[in-house]
């Protein structure tokens, strides 16, 4: 049962006998996960280390979400990674599906942030404030987080997709609302995020998914707001490459 997800096509390979060897990764993949090392790596400027997965910010400057910042989005009642990957849905708009992912050292859950389609492109660097708008790039297949009217395929609420290979539409824009009167965007601060078209807010359901992403959760948009007490569709930005913020 797919529960709503198929393989994007064209369709896989046949796995080999037992004896073979599993295949290398595409180029494509390696390039990939070559590019995160190398930023991880080499912007050391940003971070000094980590310990246990956690990237260890050296100075205050650099605990600012930032334009050009490569973050992982922790949620915080599921404590899953906003994830995305080569794999479609099988209902609704068929686009690249997006779920929580339980591993977070997956490096399938890597985005960069960017400013919103319809404004001049931010500098890196640039702050982010309370009530202003981003764009979240996924750094594997360089889709955007993308939200539009189709349903979500388990819990019945608002699709949320990668979409656009790198150029997208209005639908890829999402609201930043701080949660602890911050005025701009900190790492681990409290956030939620609203699809700047739809109002409606993204959040990890209770729903998993099956085969071929066991385990994964869904995420959808909100159909109701939540309250602001709630736990509900409160994201952090947790692990990943800070730059210093501009003065």
């Amino acid at each position: 049962d797919m529960r709503g997800l198929a393989p994007l096509p064209p369709p896989p390979p046949p796995p080999p006998p037992p004896s073979a060897a599993l295949p290398p990764p595409s180029l494509t993949t390696m390039m990939v996960r070559v590019l995160v090392l190398v930023l991880l790596l080499a912007l050391s400027s940003a971070v000094v280390g980590h310990d246990h997965h956690e990237f260890v910010v050296n100075s205050e400057e650099h605990q600012y979400v930032t334009c050009g910042s490569v973050i992982k989005l922790a949620h915080f009642r599921h404590n899953v990674r906003l994830h995305s990957h080569e794999v479609a849905y099988g209902s609704g708009s068929r686009q690249q599906s997006v779920t929580g992912q339980n591993n977070k050292d997956d490096d399938g859950s890597y985005w960069v942030v960017q400013g919103p389609l319809g404004q001049p492109p931010c500098k890196q660097g640039d702050a982010f404030t309370n009530k202003g708008a981003v764009r979240l790039l996924h750094v594997n297949t360089q889709k955007y987080l993308h939200s539009h009217g189709h349903q979500s395929p388990l819990s019945q609420q608002q699709e949320v997709s990668a979409f656009g290979n790198g150029r997208g539409d209005m639908g890829d824009n999402w609201v930043l609302h701080l949660m602890q009167g911050e005025k701009e965007w900190k790492r681990n601060a409290k956030v939620r995020l609203q699809h700047q078209s739809s109002h409606r807010y993204l959040e990890a359901t209770d729903f998993t998914y099956r085969q071929p992403i066991h385990g994964q959760r869904e995420i959808v948009c909100l159909l109701n707001p939540p309250s602001q007490s709630s736990t509900q569709a409160i994201w952090t930005a947790s692990e990943g490459v800070f730059f210093a913020k501009n003065e």
